[in-house]
């Protein structure tokens, strides 16, 4: 009986102190006591998820190496391999020694932005053809969908705004920043309300997905 109650009842009733904690500190200041209680349940959380890093390092330190030492192992997976783990543990280490430092800026500025903008180029073909086989119009709604996306895409494609200039890229940036600003903030706002329930429910012990099993 000790093990149901160690791994159901005390994760709960764990979760329902640390939420109360954090919420009260949110809506009560003058605390001193809820502060500090609140200050050192995020450090703990702080490190909780340092831990959980440097567990996924491990991890994937001793997933590549077995790739890399396996001989049946394509060789195309095998050198993947190794630049990541060259990467990996460079950035880490440079990271953890001096993340301020003039070498860790250079990595992230022209390493990390010029990857990423390589692979932004590289997928943009890819999900403009999967737009295209996907959006298959047949309500009103889709139709809606479909013709305001390709508004964007052709408004962002540099050739266009060449050619015809940058009044389409205007009309775009209009149905960016309000019809789909507004839509954004209507379902931020949903999402919202779904996380307080969520967090309710699990304050309760009504949501237990958290603990396996699923969930209520």
């Amino acid at each position: 009986m000790a093990m149901p109650y160690v791994s159901r009842r005390l994760p709960l009733a764990v979760l329902f102190i640390t939420t109360v904690i954090t919420i009260g500190n949110y809506f009560l200041r003058g605390s001193a006591e809820l502060s500090n209680s609140a200050r050192m349940l995020n450090n703990w959380a702080v490190v909780l998820f340092a831990f959980a890093l440097a567990v996924g390092l491990v991890q994937l330190t001793v997933l590549r190496t077995r790739w890399v030492m396996n001989p049946k192992e394509s060789m195309r997976r095998r050198v993947l391999s190794v630049l990541f783990l060259a990467e990996m543990w460079i950035i880490t280490i440079i990271g953890i020694v001096n993340s301020r430092g003039p070498e860790f800026t250079w990595i992230s500025k022209y390493v990390y932005t010029t990857l990423q903008g390589a692979q932004y180029g590289m997928i943009g073909f890819y999900i403009t053809l999967a737009c295209y086989r996907t959006m298959k119009v047949r309500r009103w709604d889709i139709a809606i969908f479909t013709i305001v996306c390709w508004i964007h895409l052709v408004a962002n494609t540099p050739l266009v705004s060449y050619f015809i200039g940058y009044g389409w890229f205007n009309f775009s940036q209009w149905i960016y920043f309000w019809p789909s600003t507004a839509g954004g903030k209507a379902l931020a706002m949903i999402a919202a309300l779904g996380m307080v329930s969520v967090g309710v429910r699990g304050m309760l012990g009504m949501e237990r997905g958290v603990l396996g099993g699923g969930g209520g």
